[in-house]
């Protein structure tokens, strides 16, 4: 892997007896086999943000000790791996909890590592999965005494992107502005459109058809931008949605581009169609509407993000009033005065 070796990060060696972990691993980057120059290569140094969590590259010994304990058991033992970790999100916990029988320990038992591991996602779209999440008790001479695998495994283990061919892992400066943006949301109390949108995201990101993910990020962006739940719903969509790109400072939509994405989630919901994100070749027009999707949901990832470290982001979705005043829709003002002065 060259200039994009994780080996050259160095090693983080936890502190705490006890600690959770979720491995990401860099067996998309080795599917995808890509040699783009313009892809940043692997971080190298360490990096703590708050809330004790730290993202680092553990000991090559314990690493596959942890993905031996959440692989599935199999006979004859399967062949040594083919992937290895980028990074680890590593979270210690106090000295004090030291039974792993306590039902109350489990794993992410307040859910802040899926949470930091969601807020990577909007620095970076990256398929940081739970296959290798789990909880580790070390003895008094830091030997591992067991490895208790996370609850959260079968499909909604796993994450992917929707352009696998664009890098797709944290680099050095995403792990800052990770660290800025994992800071600014504990601080917080997000309104509910947010942390809603927030949520749907982080499902789109567990999601591997295109048609279900489509149909997710649209509903995602309708839970920020609708105000009135039986008016004019594809009108607030797609008169709101451009202004959002707008204030992103994103490509513009045009009126025909995002009717499209309108028509065509209704269409996906109700008779399929498109299912995967790799077009076969020569398939230009899935080609084109994977990237039309792939800008609907940068302007999810976008907003989302910018909601979360910006104030004056976050005051636009506070409440319906807020929206309406932020996004308003031609016509619709003057008919709000008009209601008030009768």
């Amino acid at each position: 892997m060259s200039s994009t070796s994780s080996d050259k990060m160095e090693r983080y060696e936890p502190i705490s007896k006890v600690f959770d972990i979720v491995i990401a691993t860099n067996s998309l980057f080795l599917q995808g086999n890509t040699s783009n120059a313009s892809l940043k290569p692997f971080p190298d140094k360490i990096e703590t943000l708050c809330e004790g969590i730290t993202i680092g590259r553990l000991s090559h010994d314990l690493c596959n000790k942890i993905m031996d304990a959440c692989d599935p058991a199999s006979y004859p033992k399967q062949a040594e791996r083919g992937w290895d970790q980028i990074y680890c999100f590593v979270r210690e916990l106090p000295d004090t909890v030291a039974d792993e029988h306590r039902h109350d320990l489990k794993w992410d038992i307040d859910n802040k590592l899926q949470e930091c591991v969601a807020l990577s996602r909007l620095v970076r779209p990256n398929p940081a999965s739970f296959k290798y999440a789990a909880r580790i008790f070390r003895d008094e001479n830091n030997d591992v005494k067991s490895i208790v695998p996370g609850p959260i495994n079968g499909p909604g283990a796993h994450a992917y992107v929707a352009e696998p061919t664009k890098q797709s892992w944290l680099d050095q400066n995403d792990l800052i502005q990770l660290k800025r943006l994992w800071c600014s949301w504990l601080s917080l109390k997000l309104p509910v459109r947010i942390q809603r949108a927030f949520w749907l995201h982080e499902y789109v990101a567990r999601t591997y058809e295109l048609n279900a993910r489509w149909a997710m990020v649209v509903t995602a962006l309708e839970s920020l931008i609708n105000t009135e739940r039986d008016k004019k719903i594809t009108k607030q969509f797609t008169k709101r949605v451009p202004e959002l790109a707008k204030l992103c400072k994103l490509p513009k939509l045009s009126s025909k581009e995002i009717n499209e994405v309108y028509e065509l989630r209704s269409q996906f919901i109700h008779s399929g169609g498109i299912d995967v994100f790799i077009p076969a070749t020569g398939d230009a027009e899935k080609q084109r509407l994977i990237e039309l999707y792939a800008r609907i949901e940068e302007i999810l990832r976008v907003v989302l993000m910018q909601s979360i470290i910006n104030p004056e982001m976050t005051i636009k979705f506070a409440d319906k009033g807020s929206v309406e005043n932020a996004f308003p829709i031609k016509g619709a003002l003057w008919k709000r005065l008009l209601s008030l002065w009768l």
